[in-house]
């Protein structure tokens, strides 16, 4: 998600967006080959750092019999000398990651067509929480991406409008066939609700609690108007 979202001071609509075009079938595939791309490069960065902090001891990090001090180092370093490690690992990881999604898409199929469709059946229960508790006090901005397959936006578009609304969150939410990000305001009881409800969900089994970024923690919210330092 683009900083440019967060350029104003004030977050007070919520903006769920469809990115559902009909395309023909050249189309699709060349955005399923963009989606592809976009993930092994989101991997790799993942595999790059993990390969670097494996490497620290202490204060300092140590590979090929060689002592570096700083990050800018240990980089360029692991960037020259071991590029087709760190290519193999991410081969390896988005592999087993095709693999999982392919798996899992039969074990996570919705209950019913009906179920699917309705934005309610995936609500969470605030029943015994206040409402002051979701609209008033201090809060956060969260940032979030999965890429998966999502069949029919217009229907995570429908349930994403019922769930921010009902947790008296505001921001920005973007829905396509290959995915969904979002930059969600609100205070912290209705963020960990909303988190809560994005792991449930089987569209988003693959996602977890760690994908969920906070960018900003000094939120204070009024109503639906969250205003941030």
């Amino acid at each position: 998600m683009d900083g440019e979202d967060l350029g104003e001071n004030v977050l007070i609509h919520l903006d769920v967006e469809s990115l559902n075009l009909v395309v023909k079938h050249e189309k699709q595939e060349k955005s399923e080959f963009s989606t592809t791309r976009k993930i092994y490069s989101c991997i790799k960065k993942k595999t790059f750092a993990t390969f670097v902090a494996s490497k620290k001891i202490s204060s300092l990090w140590h590979c090929c019999d060689e002592a570096f001090s700083d990050p800018s180092s240990i980089h360029k370093h692991v960037s020259n000398v071991h590029a087709n490690v760190i290519d193999e690992l991410t081969s390896a990881e988005l592999d087993q990651m095709l693999k999982r999604a392919k798996a899992d898409d039969s074990a996570h199929e919705y209950p019913s067509d009906c179920q699917s469709k309705d934005a309610s059946y995936w609500m969470p229960d605030i029943s015994h929480i206040s409402e002051d508790k979701l609209s008033e006090g201090p809060g956060e901005v969260i940032l979030y991406y999965c890429y998966c397959q999502i069949k029919e936006p217009r229907f995570i578009c429908d349930w994403q409008n019922e769930l921010c609304s009902k947790l008296c969150l505001t921001g920005k939410v973007r829905v396509a066939r290959e995915g969904i990000n979002g930059t969600v305001g609100g205070t912290k009881t209705a963020m960990s609700l909303y988190i809560k409800a994005m792991l449930a969900h089987p569209i988003f089994h693959v996602m977890q609690v760690e994908d969920f970024k906070v960018h900003l923690n000094k939120l204070e919210c009024r109503g639906k108007v969250h205003l941030f330092q």
